[in-house]
């Protein structure tokens, strides 16, 4: 495909129709796969009927064609040695008039002051920038992939370097593979057959398919839908299957939590777990990881793409206030023994009236890191200035023969403002 720079030469040429038949299809079929030339295109071309209107009273209503032929003088054959002494005669016989010059000097003298004003308009034109729900950039795209608007449900191709929005669905046919980085800055790379949608920077849906993902660590959470369950991770790498009513989960790198509703597992690198519906995420289990990962590797960026990603999206990454999770060791000992816990209470120090707090998640384990169940608190809870406390029942039975409850506290970052906890502590039968 021809470069954008040799495109960018032919811009001015193509709406004067000044193309050859090859150079006007080969410019043709470059701006139906970039959408940067494209605009460049609308843009001169808005700049020339722009022209067209201001000069609409100094433009020429004849053609000067026949005109400047008939006016030409007669030319004989010469040779560098032999001048043509009869014309040089005649010339200096007949001198012509500076108003007369003028006149045949005016049409390079507009075109001149056409050029002028052109590169003064594109100068000072606007240049076309992302808007600001863009969440990434489209890195690599192989075979059928196609990229569906949540709002009209209409299907386009997608190409590498297309800008990647809220809410739209992306989708690989067979034998095919993409690859979207997002802010954060994210990795995602979708197999054959998959279908995945983009919420925001940190959240994505997985339908169906196989995707590796590797999260940026910027200290918000990253959460993965499946029709079974989800998975919340900071930054990690690791792979989503989701088929036939089974979402499979394989860590690389970092930690994963798999939940289903109020039940989850923590998976460590080189661990597996699945989500089966109605069930309870199984075990971690040991997997070869860097086998399964193959397929994965072979998807790289673009640099063009890379490029792209680092000039209008990777500078996102540094406007994101973090929030990060906390980890509370809680005492359920009374009198020597562990108590039975109904209930965990939390207290903080209230804010002002109109604050924009986050909500958060509560994941509770006991002492030897097994998880006991999950919870969320809404940011309604904490918005409401006249309340500085909450109290967390536990599903289900009591919790019983635990000495010391590990309950981490995540953001969910859907506010502005973190909570100042004061104390979490356990409320036994």
């Amino acid at each position: 495909m021809a470069s954008c720079t040799k495109i960018d030469n032919l811009v001015q040429a193509y709406i004067d129709d000044e193309l050859g038949h090859s150079e006007r299809v080969i410019f043709e079929q470059h701006l139906s796969e970039c959408r940067v030339c494209a605009a460049l295109l609308r843009r001169h071309q808005r700049v020339s009927a722009a022209l067209f209107e201001v000069f609409e009273e100094d433009r020429l209503s004849r053609d000067l064609h026949q005109s400047v032929l008939d006016n030409l003088p007669a030319m004989g054959p010469t040779t560098l040695h032999e001048p043509d002494v009869a014309t040089v005669n005649w010339r200096a016989k007949h001198p012509v008039s500076f108003w007369r010059t003028v006149a045949h000097l005016a049409p390079a003298a507009v075109l001149v002051v056409l050029v002028l004003v052109a590169a003064i308009i594109r100068a000072n034109w606007p240049v076309a920038t992302p808007s600001d729900d863009i969440m990434g950039v489209v890195m690599h795209s192989r075979g059928q992939t196609e990229v569906i608007s949540d709002d009209s449900m209409e299907r386009d191709a997608t190409k590498v370097r297309d800008f990647v929005g809220a809410d739209e669905w992306y989708e690989t046919g067979s034998g095919s593979s993409l690859m979207l980085a997002l802010a954060g800055p994210s990795e995602v790379r979708l197999n054959r057959n998959t279908r995945i949608k983009v919420h925001g920077t940190r959240e994505i849906s997985v339908e169906k398919g196989e995707v590796w993902l590797n999260i940026g660590r910027d200290g918000r959470l990253f959460r993965v839908n499946t029709p079974t369950g989800n998975i919340t991770v900071f930054g990690t790498s690791f792979e989503v299957q989701v088929d036939s009513g089974r979402t499979t989960v394989t860590v690389e790198e970092g930690e994963v939590k798999v939940e289903r509703q109020k039940s989850f597992k923590v998976l460590e690198p080189g661990q597996q777990s699945e989500l089966v519906d109605g069930r309870e995420p199984t075990a971690p289990r040991e997997v070869d990881v860097v086998s399964m990962k193959r397929w994965a590797d072979r998807i790289q960026p673009e640099k063009a793409a890379t490029a792209l990603f680092e000039k209008h999206v990777a500078p996102q990454t540094e406007q994101v206030q973090l929030h990060a999770e906390r980890i509370f060791k809680v005492n359920t000992v009374h009198g020597g023994r562990p108590r039975a816990v109904k209930s965990i209470h939390l207290n903080w120090t209230p804010g002002s009236l109109g604050t924009d707090y986050c909500g958060y998640d509560l994941y509770v384990t006991d002492e030897r890191s097994t998880p006991l169940f999950k919870e969320h608190i809404p940011a309604e809870v904490f918005n409401d200035p006249a309340t500085s406390s909450y109290e967390l029942d536990v599903p289900g039975q009591p919790i019983r023969g635990t000495r010391v409850l590990h309950i981490t506290v995540v953001p969910d970052n859907k506010g502005q403002e973190p909570t100042d906890f004061t104390n979490i502590y356990a409320i036994g039968i």
